[in-house]
């Protein structure tokens, strides 16, 4: 198995192992999906970053409160 970085890294050699096997892979659609993941992933971790932030405020209200 290949890994992902690779593939979207070598992706005109992964076509030519790919010919030289005699197999067919939508390598577009494999790149497409990838780029769609690592969006998601970027905004889940935006996210996280904003609920971390949020978290840390309502503790420092709540020590100042006390």
């Amino acid at each position: 198995m290949l890994d992902r970085k690779f593939v979207r890294e070598n992706i005109d050699a992964v076509r030519e192992m790919l010919a030289a096997r005699h197999t067919e892979v939508d390598l577009g659609a494999l790149d497409g999906l990838d780029t769609e993941r690592r969006s998601a992933l970027r905004e889940f971790e935006d996210l996280r970053h904003k609920q971390k932030e949020a978290s840390e405020e309502i503790g420092r209200i709540k020590r100042e409160k006390r």
